[in-house]
Formats: C-alpha cells, structure tokens, sequence
C-alpha cells in the first residue's frame, strides 16, 4: 500500500525475491525502504530496468502511468478537488490580530486549507489574501493559531479568514441503568496440541500459526533430535507458541547454517526443556533473535554450539540477541532458574559467542 501496487502487480514478484528482501529487513538493514521508493517500479516491472519509462508524464500534475488503479482518486489528489473550502466559514473580509503560524504565497482556498490541516489542532484557520495590500498579496496563505477576528480590518489587509472547523463536543448520554450482573465467561479451552517428530512437521506447524492470534502447544519427543532440512529460520510472528518435552528433553540442531527462531511482533515462544545447537549464520541471534515486542521463556532448556558472524567489524548474541528488546539479565531469568547451568550468554567478550 506505501507504494500504491496493486496485487496483480505484487504477484508478478518472485516469491524467492521478497523472501529475500523480508530477509535483508529482519537482519536490521533500516535503509532498505528507502532504497526501495526508488527501484519498486522496476521490482514490478523488471523488464523495464535497461528502458525508458513509457508515457511518463511531462506535467508535474498528472499521476504517473503505473498509478493507473487509483484512477479518479489520485486525480481528485492531485488537484485538491477532494476539499470542500465551503464548509469551512468565511468571514469577507476577515482577518486575525497576530496568532500568525506561517505564510504560503501562491496558495488556492484549498490548498490552504490543506495545509492548515497538515499543520494539526494548532491551526485554527488561515486568512487568505484576495487583494494587493503594502503586507498581502494575492493567493497569500496565512495560517493561524487564533480565530477571533475582532478588532482586524480585513479590508486594510485585502483578506478574507477561513475558519476551521471544530469537531462536536461528545454527547453527554446519561449512562444506562445498571443490569443484573453478566455471568462469568465460559472456562477457555485448552490451547490446540500437535506432535512433531522431524524438522518438517515442526515447521510446517510453526507455519501454520505464525501471524495469527492464538495459542498453540508442539510436544517433541523425549530423546528426538530435529536436524533441520533447510537452512531458514521459524518465525514466531503474533502467535503464542509452546514447544515441550519430557525427561531428558528434544534437540533442535540448525546445522550452524541458520538460527533456530525469529520471536517478533508481539509473539511468544515458551522452551521446555528443548535444547538448540549448532545456530549461526547470522550477524546478531544465533539461535534466537527477540525484537518487536516478542517473548522468550525457556525452562530446562539450554543452548550450546551456536554463534554469530562478524557484519562490518560488529556481531553479537551468540546465542540470544534480545539487545532491542530487554537487558541480558532479563533473558537470563527467562532461562530459568538454574544459573549454574548456563554455560553461554548473548555477549562474549568479542561478541561472537
């Protein structure tokens, strides 16, 4: 939507292209959107990279070819046709002693108003010149923060005030009588529960949840040990999931060729006793990445053999990089009590391990 492409559009890019973009984002490359504002049109049409963009406008004004879906809309935007400057009062002639936020020369009604709301609650109006005068000139924007236009000769000033128009005060309703009282809502049920017994079950499951709310509990097997298949990370995005064993718990083994979990916008991912080795292939996290408001508990679980690669002289979080998120001792409280135990932190000494 920030680049006004269609979907028919978003479909012509290679899914393998976005994976890596999504990819180049999470790993904290905050430039990229820019970047993106100036080669999106080629991503959709990448036929079009070596030629010249066809039918480009020669007037500033008209939309450009590939915002054709907008249609009327991106026209009436264009030439502020969507603003009504009548249902804003106007006072002829009219004007506002000081209260003066900024002047725009060369301004229509509407532009003005445009501008006034731009510039928030604080503008409460404008005065808009329609005269020459030794202070105005036609077409002058004055916007301001006061809207009382007594004592200011508008005629002097060749200007007319435009009030902004305030929103209702909300209805003061007496409150309803109050009712019986509702009866306590129903016991929740259980959260879903699903076995996983190899690496592609457990990311297929993890799949399936990942970006919708809700609960779901994956139960490996005691002893099992998950080699992954692909050398991608599972994203737990939203949802809340728990991964368990029993005994001696289950190992997940990412084959030091990519971290374990990325635990994001708003998600939360419970270990217990699950034990991750061999993370890596990161710059930051490498078994576990925590950021946008994501949560990690772990309980008898551990994590060992993983590390992180060195991106222009700066790694971190062998293990955890949660450093966006919370302080390291936090973490290590989520790793359960048994401090004694755990052998590896999210810095070292040259934050690689």
């Amino acid at each position: 939507a920030q680049f006004a492409a269609d979907r028919k559009a978003l479909r012509r890019v290679p899914l393998p292209a976005l994976r890596s973009l999504l990819e180049l984002v999470e790993a904290g490359h905050a430039e990229l959107p820019y970047y993106m504002e100036v080669v999106w049109f080629h991503l959709l049409h990448p036929d079009t990279l070596d030629a010249p963009i066809d039918g480009m406008p020669s007037n500033g004004d008209a939309p450009l070819p590939f915002l054709h879906h907008l249609g009327e809309a991106a026209r009436r935007r264009l030439d502020h046709s969507y603003i009504d400057p009548s249902n804003w009062p106007a006072i002829s002639p009219g004007c506002v002693l000081g209260h003066n936020l900024r002047k725009e020369p060369g301004k229509t009604p509407a532009q003005c108003q445009e501008l006034c709301i731009a510039h928030g609650a604080a503008c409460l109006g404008f005065e808009f010149g329609v005269g020459s005068s030794a202070w105005y000139q036609p077409g002058d924007c004055q916007l301001s923060s006061g809207a009382d236009t007594a004592g200011c000769d508008g005629t002097l000033y060749n200007l007319d005030f435009y009030v902004r128009p305030q929103p209702p005060p909300p209805p003061s309703n007496p409150l309803p009588p109050r009712g019986p009282p509702s009866p306590p809502p129903p016991p929740s049920a259980p959260p879903p529960t699903y076995a996983a017994s190899t690496f592609t079950e457990l990311r297929d499951t993890v799949n399936n949840q990942t970006g919708k709310l809700g609960d779901l509990v994956i139960e490996l097997p005691e002893g099992a040990r998950l080699e992954w298949a692909v050398c991608s990370q599972l994203r737990v995005h939203v949802a809340h999931m728990t991964l368990r064993s029993v005994g001696a718990g289950a190992t997940l083994d990412a084959r030091n060729c990519s971290r374990h979990f990325d635990v994001a916008f708003g998600g939360t991912l419970e270990l217990e006793r699950v034990h991750l080795v061999n993370g890596g292939a990161q710059a930051s996290g490498g078994a576990v990445k925590v950021r946008h408001g994501g949560t990690l508990s772990a309980t008898e679980s551990s994590i060992e053999g993983s590390s992180v690669v060195s991106l222009d002289g700066a790694a971190y979080g062998g293990a955890i990089d949660a450093s966006n998120e919370m302080a390291i001792d936090k973490v290590l409280e989520k790793l359960d009590a048994h401090s004694s135990d755990i052998r590896s932190v999210a810095y070292s000494p040259d934050g690689s391990r």
